[in-house]
């Protein structure tokens, strides 16, 4: 399977990897769409950011179950939060994934993550509907 590589500083590379079979407690996932996060570019010309691994927001389609999966089936549409998600195929815990709807378009499936940050954000701010708001300092997701 091709997969990008982080080697440093603007220096990636795609390239073959050995595709292997999920563990316990995994599913592989075939890769549909992972978004580029701000931390990923940061990662891309500043140098490593290990709070939010290279290429950690993907969706895509379940294609194997590691022993113990149960609530997971093959064929599954599912968005995950796990690094090197830049690939073709990832083997992520069940615990870092989530069902989506079969109607569901993969570009929007692979924002779900920082989506969630933001929703997050919102309801610890417990804004009403009537008040404004300012966003100062905001990136992809604050727009």
């Amino acid at each position: 399977m091709k997969k990008v590589i982080y080697y440093g500083i603007r220096d990636i590379r795609v390239e073959e990897a050995l595709e292997i079979s999920p563990g316990k407690g995994e599913v592989k996932i075939k890769i549909k769409y992972c978004g580029i996060c701000g931390s990923d570019l940061h990662e891309y010309l500043h140098g490593p950011f290990p709070e939010s691994p290279f290429g950690h927001e993907a969706c895509g389609e379940i294609v194997a179950l590691g022993e113990d999966v149960k609530d997971f089936v093959v064929g599954e549409r599912v968005c995950s939060v796990i690094p090197g998600s830049f690939a073709e195929f990832i083997n992520c815990p069940v615990e870092r994934v989530l069902k989506i709807p079969a109607d569901m378009d993969w570009k929007r499936a692979a924002v779900v993550e920082p989506l969630s940050g933001a929703a997050y954000a919102l309801e610890r701010a417990r804004i009403k509907g009537d008040e404004t708001v300012l966003v100062a300092g905001c990136g992809t997701v604050g727009l």
